[in-house]
């Protein structure tokens, strides 16, 4: 009995970990995933596509601005709908990029604009999850300096 069970164990501790490391995001995937989103994002921006850019975020997204937060997809739309009235927008970038865990990653990237016709600079955290076959924003931190 001892001896079947030195052979099962092992097993499955092969069987169960391959799993875990088959979904292991790399950095590079991850630096692939964030530029895809972010150039999406810049895109919808760029565009003023407000509902484009919020199709990017999961349903119950988080965005939070100087004004305080926004919660949810609908809500985010609406926010982004009148900023881009005022925003246009000079430059973004993908300043680093780093995996969280096999479904998370996250990124910092920096921008530049003209909100109300004043030139503004900052940075935007995000945080990435994995919807499916494709990433979304979970979360969306915006500082200006």
């Amino acid at each position: 009995m001892k001896s079947r069970v030195y052979m099962v164990v092992p097993v499955l501790v092969i069987g169960l970990a391959m799993p875990v490391c088959a979904q292991q995001i790399s950095e590079r995937e991850a630096n692939e995933a964030a530029k895809n989103v972010a150039d999406a994002f810049v895109k919808a921006v760029h565009e003023k596509d407000a509902a484009g850019a919020a199709a990017l975020f999961t349903e119950d997204a988080i965005r939070v601005v100087a004004k305080g937060p926004q919660v949810g997809r609908s809500e985010i739309e609406k926010v982004l709908r009148g900023a881009f009235k005022a925003y246009t927008p000079e430059s973004d970038k993908i300043d680093r990029v780093t995996v969280i865990g096999n479904d998370a990653i996250g990124s910092v990237n920096s921008f530049a604009g003209t909100y109300n016709s004043q030139t503004i600079k900052g940075y935007a955290t995000f945080i990435y999850v994995r919807d499916g076959n494709t990433w979304k924003i979970r979360m969306e931190a915006v500082s200006i300096e």
